[in-house]
């Protein structure tokens, strides 16, 4: 397979022999590198092995990100649905000749439609934000206090709702400028072109 054939069917062992040195000092590097990294190897593994065992007490975390998922599809879809409802209030261009006729947005109106898209934003923010936030604490819970409880998860909703809230929604907002400011950049850069 890693042979090199010349036009008489004779194998070039020269170029196959310069490969099979490549391999080798690859596999050297390759043992070089595991060696060095052996201690985060061990560490890497003890981490999966503490994280089934998480999985294996606590197989109700599964069913966290899927609930998630169907918020954020929903604010997703909230915010099309929102969107084209707002666009539609704009003003028909009758002196256009095209097929589909372009509307005329105002200024409040376009204001109206970028504060929609960073509710929107923000929301999903925070629906990331409060997934993340509920699984490391059903973790930390189950480490910490494995033998004291079974329900992980409701703990975690609770603490996330009830402590922390305010934190993860100043932190989704600031996340949320961070993602408008970068669609205002992509929208001005459009309108450049």
């Amino acid at each position: 397979l890693f042979f090199f054939q010349a036009e008489d069917g004779i194998r070039d062992f020269c170029l196959s022999r310069g490969l099979g040195d490549v391999y080798k000092r690859q596999a050297l590097i390759f043992i070089v590198v595991i060696i060095c990294l052996y201690s985060r190897i061990q560490l890497a593994i003890a981490l999966v092995k503490c994280a089934s065992m998480f999985m294996a007490d606590c197989i109700q975390s599964l069913f966290v990100p899927p609930v998630m998922l169907m918020f954020v599809l929903f604010h997703l879809a909230w915010l099309f649905f929102i969107g084209f409802y707002l666009y539609c209030m704009g003003a028909v261009e009758l002196e256009s000749k095209k097929p589909f006729r372009p509307m005329k947005i105002d200024n409040n109106l376009e204001y109206m439609i970028w504060s929609h898209i960073f509710g929107c934003f923000w929301n999903i923010a925070l629906t990331l934000a409060l997934t993340e936030f509920i699984l490391a604490s059903a973790v930390s819970i189950w480490y910490y206090n494995r033998s004291q409880t079974k329900n992980f998860i409701m703990i975690s909703v609770k603490r996330a709702i009830f402590t922390h809230l305010g934190s993860m929604a100043f932190g989704s907002f600031i996340l949320a400028v961070v993602w408008l400011i970068k669609l205002i950049f992509e929208y001005l850069a459009e309108q450049q072109k």
